[in-house]
Formats: structure tokens, sequence, C-alpha cells
């Protein structure tokens, strides 16, 4: 009995210990400091400074001092701390895996582009370079104002500000008492951070170096802007969902005991120069005047590494399966002769998708069939001429396309063209076609998210499978063969923007992605 009762005590004594271990365990776990160095070699940033590489107009050098090493600077700013308290990106790390993807994708999205918007073409090759640039850093720095809101503290006592400067010892954060993010200590931050010698160059084209810095100093709106929240719907983020904060309590972050899922141990991996695990760039020469050729990496994804397309050969496959562009409704299937010419036309798509040749080609599948007595084009410029003041940024738009295409200031089926013509479809580059629009309505101010899902509300893009964006590979040359450019866009049929009969052949520039 006597040995019964000292186990029974025992037992009782024990769980007090457990306690004061776990809450022990909370109030000591500090993360310790590591270089900028240090934080960059984990797989998935080695695979982002990889594709920064692969497209970049720049020498390998400059591309090192202007690119890798703000990215390392930051990181040392930053350590590993989370860029939401909550949900996605809320883990170890998650600000630095944030800015960096978000800069990958963002360059990748440009490199598709015609900037500025409606200049010469001579114009915006020279100027490549300089809007490459100008995006990644908007990219790498987009999230820095978030910081503010956040407290730090190192083991020694002394208080930290992150992205501000690195800690002098082992360090923790919780949300700040009063919540209040500042956008102007977010662009200092950025300004200490931004290559000096880069800035220099890139006063050389002055309206580049605006756009930065409007961005930098939390402007809402241009190009930079458009391209940005475009990157960060590509991470599976809207622009403005990480700013929130909670609880006030000091948020060690790293994973408890309980939690299965655990940090990477970074403090035990050597540093390795970040020079000897990247592939040089394309251009390996002195900055030039005109930007390099883009080769898009044959065995990467198109989204920087975060989505993965089955090995299968597509031709107008759904583009960016892991981004919400926006509702996308599908169409419906219209009625009459119109609906069994769409039918040939999805028959011959699915042809082509399986890699096979059309059993007839998109100009017998498109043979005079007995039209409604409205077709959409009709409709559309009825229900505009009836009340122009009402109509939305999607209907003004397409009024725009149509007369731009007829007017021959919007061409089709050229290397540069935002318009092309395949499988008896029109492909409109996206987000090229919607900037073009911008720039030449100057007096609109319009948005280029609002634009576009206006747009898609009308309901002309073909969809499927709920996803309206499709891809497609741009060549440098009429033979489909050597560098190609990959480009996304919607699929709309001809008869909306070409008169009857006026529709031009299939685009010899573009073909069907192969992966």
């Amino acid at each position: 009995m006597v040995r019964v009762m000292k186990w029974l005590a025992g037992r009782t004594t024990q769980k007090p210990a457990a306690q004061r271990l776990n809450t022990d365990v909370k109030e000591v776990a500090f993360r310790p400091v590591l270089t900028g160095s240090e934080l960059m070699q984990t797989a998935e940033r080695r695979k982002l400074a990889k594709m920064l590489a692969e497209n970049s107009p720049l020498s390998q050098s400059v591309t090192e001092a202007w690119w890798l090493q703000p990215a390392q600077a930051l990181l040392a700013c930053v350590q590993d701390c989370p860029a939401a308290w909550r949900g996605p990106y809320s883990g170890p790390g998650g600000f630095g895996d944030l800015s960096l993807s978000v800069a990958v994708r963002a360059v990748r999205l440009v490199r598709g582009m015609m900037l500025p918007p409606g200049a010469a073409s001579e114009e915006q090759s020279e100027q490549a370079p300089g809007w490459v640039c100008a995006v990644f850093w908007a990219g790498l720095f987009h999230h820095l104002a978030w910081l503010t809101q956040a407290e730090g503290a190192t083991e020694k006592g002394r208080v930290w500000y992150p992205g501000l400067q690195e800690p002098d010892s082992a360090w923790r954060i919780r949300p700040a008492k009063e919540v209040q993010v500042s956008q102007l200590t977010g662009q200092y931050m950025a300004a200490r951070l931004l290559p000096a010698s880069g800035m220099l160059w890139l006063q050389r084209w002055p309206e580049i170096s605006h756009s930065l810095l409007q961005f930098m100093a939390g402007e809402r709106s241009g190009v930079l802007y458009g391209i940005i929240t475009e990157a960060r719907q590509g991470a599976g983020l809207d622009y403005g969902n990480l700013s929130d904060a909670s609880g006030a309590e000091f948020v060690s972050i790293v994973p408890e005991v309980q939690v299965t899922e655990t940090s990477p141990n970074l403090a035990h991996i050597a540093p390795v120069l970040l020079s000897s695990h990247i592939i040089s760039a394309n251009v390996s020469e002195p900055i030039g005047s005109k930007a390099a050729k883009y080769t898009a990496p044959q065995s990467g994804d198109g989204s920087g590494g975060a989505e993965n397309a089955p090995p299968v050969i597509t031709a107008l496959v759904s583009a960016l399966d892991s981004i919400d562009t926006g509702s996308a409704p599908d169409e419906s299937a219209p009625d009459g002769a119109d609906s069994d010419t769409q039918a040939d036309l999805l028959v011959a798509l699915d042809r082509i998708t399986a890699g096979q040749s059309p059993v007839c080609t998109a100009e017998d599948n498109m043979q005079p069939q007995p039209e409604p007595e409205q077709t959409a084009s009709a409709m559309l410029q009825s229900a505009t001429t009836e009340a122009v003041s009402a109509a939305t940024d999607g209907e003004r738009f397409m009024e725009w396309l149509r007369e731009s295409v007829e007017g021959g200031t919007l061409t089709v089926n050229e290397r540069d063209s935002p318009l092309h013509v395949l499988a008896g479809f029109v492909f409109l580059v996206s987000p090229d076609v919607f900037f073009k629009f911008i720039a030449s309505k100057p007096e609109n101010n319009a948005d280029k998210n609002r634009l576009q899902k206006s747009f898609e509300a009308l309901g002309l893009h073909h969809s499927r499978n709920g996803k309206g964006l499709y891809h497609y590979h741009k060549y440098d040359s009429p033979d489909k063969s050597g560098r190609f450019t990959s480009l996304s866009g919607y699929m709309v049929r001809p008869e909306i923007i070409f008169k009857r009969g006026s529709c031009p052949a299939d685009s010899i520039w573009l073909s069907p992605r192969r992966e």
C-alpha cells in the first residue's frame, strides 16, 4: 500500500514539472542570428536565385551586385521573420520566401512585356533592362512596410527593428500593441537596401526611376503596381491581405514540440557562395543598350517553381492553374448554327491539344453559316451606343480593341503584336493588351486589375474548367525554332473583333506550349 501511495504521489508531482518545461521552452525560444548568405541556402531560395540569374538581362557580376546582394542584405535584416501573423507565409522565413517569390514572378512577367506601353519598339527594347531591374526591386521590397507593425527584441534585452538593422543576438518578435503600418518607414528601408550604383544607372530613364520611387512610396496604380499585384496573385495572395496583426504576446516562430512541421536547420548549413550555385545569365557581357533575348527554362514551370505541370504534350492548356485571376464565367453554348461552328472549333482545339492534326482547317471550320439576328459583337456595339455613359471598363476596352484593329493602330499576327490568330480564335496577350488600352486612354486613369475583371465579366472569352487563360510560346523566328517567350492570354471568337471575312490566317510566331 505504501508503494502504491508513493507511486501516486510521484505522478502528481510530475505534471507541474512538465508544464513548467513547456512554459520555459516558449519563454526562451529565441531564433539564432544568421547571415544573409546562410539564409539564402535553402533549396527553394537557391532555386529562386537560379531563376533570377536565368532571367536577368545583366551580366553575371552585375546581377550578383544589383540583385543577389540586396536580396541577401534584406534577409539579414529580416532574418526568419514571417510575412503575416496567420495564413500563408506566416511560418519561419515567410517574409524572405514571399519577397523572393514575388520578385522572381514579377521578373518573369515583365520579360514577356513591351514597356512602356505605346512606345516605339526601338525605345522599348532600349529600356527593357531598366524595367526588369525596377520590377525586381519593387517585388523584392514591396512588403517592407508590413514590418513596422512588428516589435522585436534580442536575447540581450535590446530592441530590434526588423528590416532596419540586423539583430545583435538571438531574437524574437511579436505584433505591435498599436498596429499602424508606416509606408514612409517601409520606403526608408527600401532606400537603404537599394544598390546606389543601380539607382544611378536607372536615372538614364527618368520615367522608370519615377515609377519605382512612386511605388515604394505606396502609390497603388501604374504599371509596376499591376505587375507586382499579378505576381502576388501568382503566389496565391491578394495585394493587401497580409497587413493584419493580432495578439499581444511575444510570438516565437519556432514550431512547438507538438507540431510535426519543422523549419529548416539553417544554422548547420555551411555557407556557400551563391555564384557557385547559380547558372549565369544569358548575357555575360556588360550592360548594353539592348535587352538580351530570354530563353525560358525548359525544365522549369512558368510560375516561379510554385506549380509543377504534368509532363504531357498540350496545346491551349489553361494557364496558371494556382492563380486566382478573378471570376471567369463559362460561356453558355450559343444556339443554332453558331453553336455548330463553336463545336467544330473546340474539336479542332482538342485535337491540337492531343498533338494531332485537325481533321479540317480553321478556315473550313469557319465556313459561312446562317447568323443570328444579333452576334455578340453587334450586341456589344448596340449596348455601348445606347448607354455610353453607363458602359463598363470591359465594354470600353472591347470597343477600343475593335476600332484599333480596324484602324490599324493595333497590329495582328506580327512578332510584337498583342493579338494573334490561332486555330480559329483570336489570342489576346495578357496583360500587354490591357496596358496598351490604359496607355491610350490616360484620362480614364483605369486600373489594370479592375479592367481585366470587367473584361472577364463580359463572358466573351473561351473558358474551360473554370479557367479562361491559355499559354502559348512565341518564338523569335517564324519557323518556331530556337528561343521563345511564354505568353498567357484569352481566346475570343474572331467575329467579336473582326468584320466578317477579314480575319487573317494563323500567326506564324505562336505555337502551343509543349510541356
